[in-house]
Formats: structure tokens, sequence, C-alpha cells
């Protein structure tokens, strides 16, 4: 765990040196989200995962469409919500998650190699939606889903 705090101190260092408007701060952004991820990962704590979603956000607003990486950006926002509404059963949370999902698809169409996660990505937020809501539509298209990810 000390290494994790270490490799986030260095990051917020190197942001402090490329802060934004630079066009690489959001790189930095990315470490600092993927270290500060690793620590909730590893404690479950609450105010690692909102940080880890408040960097998701920074980042997303430096590679909006059409950066190459906005999918990828929008994607970690995704997960980072899918995984707070499982701890607070928020359904913004969930329900932000899947307009996040669906537009990182949206920039990921087949055969681009990131479609078959972004397809399940999307699935896990509808079959969640469904065990909340019990609304079948859900249910149907998370499978449709995860049988399109098969698939490919």
């Amino acid at each position: 765990m000390s290494d994790l705090k270490e490799a986030i101190d260095l990051c917020r260092e190197a942001l402090a040196l490329r802060p934004s408007p630079h066009p690489d701060s959001w790189i930095v952004l990315i470490n600092i989200n993927k270290a500060v991820f690793a620590c909730y990962l590893c404690t479950g704590t609450m105010t690692n995962l909102e940080e880890a979603i408040s960097l998701d956000h920074q980042a997303l607003e430096l590679r909006l469409s059409p950066h190459p990486d906005c999918s990828n950006s929008l994607n970690n926002l995704a997960i980072s919500l899918q995984d707070r509404y499982k701890l607070t059963k928020s359904m913004a949370d969930l329900e932000e998650a899947i307009s996040l999902a669906c537009e990182a698809l949206e920039l990921r169409p087949s055969p681009h190699p990131d479609h078959s996660t972004l397809l399940e990505n999307l699935a896990i937020s509808l079959k969640d939606r469904y065990w909340h809501t019990k609304a079948i539509p859900d249910l149907e298209e998370a499978i449709s889903l995860y049988r399109e990810a098969l698939k490919l």
C-alpha cells in the first residue's frame, strides 16, 4: 500500500509540472486515477472511489470526442460510477454509467478490439439496473450484449 501512496504522490508532483491545459496533463490524470482506483480496490475506501470518479471526470474533459481516447475515458468513468452504484445503490450513478457506456460503445464499433469489453461493461450495468427495477427489457438487452460479445 505504501508503494501505491508513493505512486500517487509522484503523479501529483508530475501533474503540478503539467497543469491543464497542458496537452499531456490527461496522461498524468489517468496515471493518478489508476493508482487511486487501485487503492480503492485494495481498501474499499469510498474517498478513494470518489477521488477516482473526480479524476475520471477531469480526464474526460480533456479527451472529449473526437479525441481518439475519448472512449477509454467514457468507459473508465462508467466503471467507476458502476462501482459507486454497487456501494450506494444510487440510480443516478447507474443511469450515468449506462449512458457513458453507450457513448463509449458507439465510438468503438466492431471490429475494434475494445468492442467486446465495452459490450460486457454495458451489459453489467444493464443487468444491475434490471436487478434494481425488474425491467425485463434491461435483462434482455444485457443477455443480447453478452451474446454479441461472445461472438467477437
